[in-house]
């Protein structure tokens, strides 16, 4: 994490840096000299402003010339934020930052979702912030088109420290939730028996972890949720799922979700539910994510348990994958990662290929 504090090393400035990266051993030269230099807040904002209205080719050479800052989650929410205050200059009339209440409860229900009503917590994904986290990603990318294949395993979190990694994840593809609620969300599962494995319920975070970089690229959060009690309906509540800058387009979404997939219909469980935002609906639609917006009989379902167990946010769409939605891939549900594999050229993967439970 950046650290804040005034450098006190002299260093060159953005524009000075971005001059200087005419080509890539310049480039490297620059990027090594200033590894070790810390930049504080004022100077890290006119790195963002001077990335912000730079061209294609000039983003690419400040973010290698400052890769230590475009790879730091922190210094990412402040490009979203600056980003965000840029955009709300140049409108009339519009505040900025406005979410829209929460029911009066506090919660929305499926069929308020579903339509994009209101939820209890604001969750920044335009189309301008998806177009900002693109260019950031394709200013620091990792795997390289061409490359490999590069190996990946599934993990999950189990201890503070991975815990840690995947809210930093989460965080730099998402304005909101504040760090402080993603805690609320995304935390360490209790230790689990022979039983509880056979009849899992309860939140986990499940991730893929790039050995190449060795960096955690992927992740996504989820809960199993019983209706009814004991022997009652089961379905996988996810409210969060993100790949990591410099990971994009790889097949690493694609391949975690099937990894989640298999793992559904393997408890039994009746349906995965996701609560998308609205500018997100066609990738989670897209033939390789498979979801359909929630069913009428689903919604009467869980209903009350929606209302009253799981995370909602607002100008969200509920959509679901049922375990039957797989049976136009060859092989059906048991083949979704292998699959998901064969479209992933730069990608391999080494350990199990199912989810681990801790």
């Amino acid at each position: 994490m950046a650290s804040g504090t005034p450098s006190t090393a002299a260093g060159p400035s953005p524009a000075a840096a971005a001059a200087a990266g005419g080509a890539l051993p310049a480039l490297r030269i620059v990027a090594d000299a200033l590894v070790d230099v810390q930049l504080d807040g004022e100077s890290q904002d006119r790195v963002v402003d001077l990335w912000l209205g730079a061209s294609k080719e000039e983003r690419l050479m400040i973010a290698q010339i400052y890769k230590r800052y475009f790879h730091d989650s922190a210094f990412v929410q402040r490009v979203h934020i600056r980003a965000s205050l840029r955009q709300a200059k140049e409108q009339t009339g519009v505040g900025a930052g406005a979410s829209r209440p929460a029911s009066r409860s506090g919660r929305a229900t499926p069929s308020e979702a579903a339509s994009g009503a209101a939820g209890a917590k604001p969750r920044v994904q335009s189309v301008q912030a998806r177009q900002l986290r693109s260019a950031i990603d394709e200013a620091v990318a990792k795997l390289p088109p061409g490359s490999g294949p590069h190996p990946v395993r599934f993990g999950v979190v189990s201890d503070r420290q991975l815990n840690t990694l995947a809210i930093q994840l989460y965080c730099t593809q998402f304005t909101q939730p504040e760090p402080a609620a993603m805690k609320e969300i995304v935390t360490i599962p209790r230790r689990t028996t022979t039983r509880t494995r056979r009849n899992p319920t309860g939140n986990f975070t499940w991730f893929l972890w790039c050995v190449t970089t060795n960096e955690m690229c992927c992740a996504v959060t989820a809960t199993v949720h019983t209706v009814g009690g004991p022997g009652g309906m089961r379905f996988i509540e996810m409210p969060l799922f993100a790949t990591a800058s410099g990971y994009k387009k790889t097949g690493l979404g694609r391949l975690l979700n099937a990894a989640l997939q298999e793992y559904c219909a393997a408890i039994k469980a009746a349906f995965i539910l996701v609560s998308a935002d609205a500018a997100a609906v066609p990738f989670w639609q897209s033939a390789s994510m498979g979801y359909t917006p929630i069913t009428r009989d689903e919604q009467k379902r869980v209903e009350f348990h929606y209302k009253t167990e799981c995370n909602r946010f607002t100008d969200s769409v509920l959509l679901t994958w049922r375990p039957s939605d797989a049976v136009a891939v060859p092989g059906g549900v048991t083949a979704l990662v292998d699959t998901a594999l064969q479209k992933a050229p730069l990608l391999c993967l080494e350990g199990s290929a199912t989810l681990p439970l801790p």
